[in-house]
């Protein structure tokens, strides 16, 4: 479906608004969310004014363009716009630019879907061991060194496996 109002991109947004029994809904490519463009814009006001929009999609003009992806050459704009990254790499290189946007649309940063069962030692294992990093950096704050020292122990002891 092409953006309702400027009918030359795909449509990433879908947005309903339901008031006193009157429901609008518009679908809008990235670039006329954020330009908040559309002829209802007293509706879009309030989304623009508390970043909402623009923490799903960021303004293409931006430096965000001039960043590319070592393995594939894919840029930041490039993925906002298809919605697709190039390759396994722009996870790790467009990191911190991608996570608003997966906050915002799965409601988590990290993955809590099912994982194909040849995996699920493995990603069971990693997220044991950021959980105890976390908690050693916690008990580290805390000078609890003797907990601190223990975790430490049962990190190194995971990583060997």
């Amino acid at each position: 479906m092409f953006c309702e109002r400027c009918q030359k991109n795909k449509a990433a947004l879908y947005y309903k608004q339901t008031i006193n029994g009157k429901t609008v809904s518009w679908h809008l490519c990235a670039d006329c969310a954020n330009e908040n463009a559309h002829p209802a814009d007293a509706f879009l006001n309030p989304l623009t004014s508390f970043g909402l929009l623009t923490s799903v999609f960021p303004p293409q003009n931006s430096a965000l363009n001039i960043k590319s992806c070592p393995a594939c050459g894919t840029v930041f704009g490039a993925i906002m716009d298809s919605g697709k990254a190039g390759c396994g790499e722009c996870y790790t290189v467009f990191r911190d630019e991608l996570l608003p946007s997966i906050s915002s649309i799965h409601g988590a940063k990290t993955h809590t879907g099912r994982v194909p069962p040849d995996f699920l030692v493995t990603v069971s294992k990693k997220r044991k061991i950021e959980e105890l990093q976390a908690a050693l950096k916690r008990c580290v704050a805390e000078e609890n060194y003797e907990t601190a020292a223990q975790i430490r122990d049962e990190i190194r002891s995971l990583d060997r496996e």
